[in-house]
């Protein structure tokens, strides 16, 4: 094999392996010092195409290779997800576009955890399906406290709305989602992703560990200057929330597992800002609008609150 030199070009109508179809197929290859080279190939899959070249070190031990350049334009994700039996994802649809190129040794399934890979992607009309709400449900049913739905007048409607949407299966429709990924020692790193949603987006970044189903990221949702508008009857709360941009900002924490994360505001930081506000001059009308008992559990806030900012 090491002496061994060739050349081969192939194509092919159809390929089938496992549950994936292959069309339209095309590769150029060459060998030479035991090095397998393939400068490109081309695919059709799942309504779109994949390009890619790289190489295979055939005389190393283990075997080695390497991705130079993958390649993936409009692909549709759900039956890309479903032939590769990832039947936790099935629910979550969109068309994918991808830029990628890995290294790694062997091919048997416990060498993934030595893979290498830098990605980028971008997933356009991204749907998800499932119950308990949609991600923004999740946010506006944590965020149901007497003070922060002082501030946000519009949040009573949000939160009864996600209250019932949580009872019923929900369709979740996004315009685009956009990340980046960089995969070492099974650890997936999370830059730059961004979840663009009608008023809001959301950013986040963290690590993912996916072949442990886990995944640890800080993020944040930020609301339109015109939404946030629309939540506050037209104040300017600033004084008494996070702002970016204009807009409210909400910060999160997403968890584990990865096929169903648990989306969770950070109440603490919101209150914080909150009762820090409402202790400046335009605190008494703010709290005089607010029941005797939720007044009482503000009070209490502001008295603990108070303990923690004396020097």
């Amino acid at each position: 094999l090491k002496h061994a030199q060739g050349k081969a070009e192939f194509t092919f109508p159809k390929i089938a392996y496992g549950s994936n179809l292959f069309e339209q197929g095309s590769a150029l290859a060459y060998l030479r010092d035991g090095v397998l080279t393939i400068p490109a190939a081309k695919f059709s899959a799942y309504g779109g195409t994949v390009e890619a070249r790289g190489n295979v070190q055939l005389l190393a031990c283990p075997l080695a290779y390497q991705l130079e350049r993958l390649a993936a334009d409009h692909l549709a994700l759900e039956p890309a997800l479903a032939a590769n039996g990832l039947g936790d994802f099935a629910a979550i649809s969109g068309t994918l576009y991808l830029e990628a190129r890995a290294r790694g040794q062997a091919i048997a399934e416990p060498a993934f955890r030595t893979l290498a890979a830098d990605a980028k992607m971008r997933i356009e009309n991204l749907q998800t399906v499932g119950t308990g709400g949609s991600l923004m449900d999740q946010v506006w049913m944590q965020l149901d406290n007497p003070l922060l739905l002082q501030l946000l007048p519009r949040l009573h409607a949000k939160v009864a709305e996600a209250k019932q949407a949580a009872a019923t299966p929900t369709t979740s429709r996004y315009d685009t989602a956009t990340a980046t990924l960089t995969l070492r020692d099974g650890i997936a790193t999370l830059s730059d992703a961004r979840l663009a949603l009608p008023d809001y987006r959301l950013e986040a970044a963290g690590t993912i560990l996916p072949f442990d189903d886990r995944l640890d990221l800080a993020a944040k949702l930020i609301a339109s200057p015109a939404e946030t508008a629309k939540l506050t009857d037209g104040k300017d709360r600033s004084a008494y929330l996070p702002y970016e941009d204009g807009g409210l900002m909400v910060p999160l924490a997403i968890r584990s597992p990865l096929h169903d994360p648990h989306v969770a505001p950070d109440l603490d930081l919101l209150l914080k800002n909150a009762l820090a506000g409402a202790t400046g001059d335009e605190s008494e009308p703010l709290l005089d609008d607010l029941s005797d008992s939720d007044r009482k559990h503000v009070e209490k806030g502001l008295e603990i609150l108070g303990s923690f900012l004396k020097p």
